[in-house]
């Protein structure tokens, strides 16, 4: 028969048993929780490196987009002028056609 003493330590020694398997839990949940938590980290990281280049990105394609509607402002300017230079022109030629006209009718 198990005597009372021997009771006690197969006791105490179930219950060594179930406190390590406890602490063998807790410390693989824990390691878990750790490598989570590095997972966001680095998530988290690179959000914040690809916002930062998004940002970047539109930066560059709005000083792009600037320079073009510069480009596209000075092109008009010169449409603009040319067109004024056709102006004249046809000022010229209109006025030298009726002088012209004016010079036939002298003629007949």
């Amino acid at each position: 028969s198990v005597s009372k003493h021997d009771s006690i330590v197969m006791q105490e020694s179930s219950d060594v048993h179930q406190l390590q398997a406890s602490v063998s839990w807790l410390t693989s949940n824990f390691s878990l929780q750790n490598s989570w938590l590095a997972a966001n980290n680095a998530t988290i990281k690179s959000l914040a490196a690809a916002s930062v280049a998004g940002q970047m990105e539109d930066g560059l394609l709005r000083g792009m987009v600037d320079s073009i509607n510069v480009t596209l402002a000075a092109k008009d300017a010169k449409i603009a002028a040319q067109q004024a230079e056709i102006d004249v022109l046809s000022a010229t030629v209109a006025a030298m056609n009726s002088s012209l006209a004016a010079v036939i009718i002298a003629m007949e």
